[in-house]
């Protein structure tokens, strides 16, 4: 019988050191689970901040980019070159706007019902044109005529 309770006692020690044990492992990987989220979320915050500084510089290199376009400037007579003819460009000017219309399908070869890109079409487009200058807004801005 001692032995019996001997073997009971050291049973329920061992249960206890288990539990003990077990508790104290479930409290570790808890911590540890805590820690991996919390640097995890702190990753993830960081990226957003690097992608956030990214596209802020990308934003401002485009911004430069449009404001050099822009800024090109055009005599009428440079204009004649972008005709759309033998590979060049096509560009019109509106309003003292000039606009790359090459990539337009209605500008094949730089003629557009009876249009002619290379020139200022600012009364054409403004009231002869059916749609007025709403398609202008679908092509892409190359600078500026000369006063």
């Amino acid at each position: 019988m001692k032995k019996f309770l001997l073997a009971i006692s050291l049973g329920l020690v061992l249960v206890l050191s288990v539990t003990a044990c077990s508790q104290d492992t479930k409290k570790e990987v808890k911590e540890a689970t805590d820690a991996v989220k919390e640097d995890a979320k702190q990753a993830a915050e960081d990226a957003k901040k690097e992608v956030d500084k990214a596209t802020d510089k990308a934003k401002e290199e485009i911004d430069k980019t449009k404001e050099k376009i822009e800024e090109k400037e055009f005599t009428l007579e440079e204009l004649k070159e972008f005709n759309g003819k033998d590979g060049k460009r096509a560009y019109v000017a509106v309003d003292g706007v000039v606009y790359d219309v090459t990539d337009s399908k209605a500008w094949k070869d730089g003629q557009h019902n009876g249009f002619e890109a290379g020139n200022d079409l600012t009364d054409a487009i403004k009231n002869e044109s059916p749609h007025g200058i709403a398609k202008l807004d679908n092509v892409v801005k190359v600078g500026v005529i000369k006063d």
